[in-house]
């Protein structure tokens, strides 16, 4: 694990240091799009002691590399990982909130994000979901600890002439509501 490191504090005598090689290697197949490559690479230049600085640059390329491999999980703990090491880096920030989009692509996908984030907001605050209101969606998130939802659904389905109701839907619009 990194520690903030005066830079000669990783530099062995007459040399360079470790993580000098593989961080710049990670950030060449960066540049070309080879983004597996460049994990690697990251992963490696990481297993080294390094300045605070190089550290979190590191943590947060590794993160680039493994969303832009779909890999969205992995990506969320290195760009914890360079949280942890400089709370206020707000690339670090932008990056994972963008890994957190991408990790709720479905309602599957939803589901797992709030399992992950919701233990991690605030307990003495309510949690509000913006943009889920079927009913399935609903269900399902009430018991991770969302306690209010507001979404255009129900509107958009009554204006079809679909009420949602405790029995399920009606379509009021059907010959014997008439």
């Amino acid at each position: 694990p990194a520690q903030q490191q005066p830079a000669s504090a990783a530099t062995p005598p007459g040399g360079m240091p470790a993580w000098v090689a593989p961080l710049q290697k990670g950030m060449q197949l960066q540049q070309g799009g080879r983004w597996a490559e460049a994990a690697v690479a990251y992963k490696e230049a990481c297993a080294h002691e390094m300045p605070l600085q190089q550290a979190v640059a590191a943590r947060s390329n590794l993160g680039l590399a493994f969303q832009n491999t779909e890999q969205y999980e992995r990506a969320l703990a290195a760009y914890d990982d360079a949280l942890k090491l400089a709370p206020t880096y707000a690339d670090g920030h932008h990056n994972r909130g963008n890994a957190l989009y991408k990790l709720g692509a479905d309602r599957s996908e939803m589901l797992k994000l709030l399992e992950f984030l919701v233990p991690r907001l605030p307990a003495d605050k309510p949690n509000h979901l913006l943009g889920i209101a079927d009913p399935e969606s609903a269900e399902a998130v009430a018991p991770l600890g969302i306690d209010t939802l507001d979404s255009c659904n129900p509107t958009r389905v009554a204006r079809h002439g679909l009420l949602l109701c405790a029995g399920g839907a009606v379509k009021i619009k059907q010959k014997k509501y008439a």
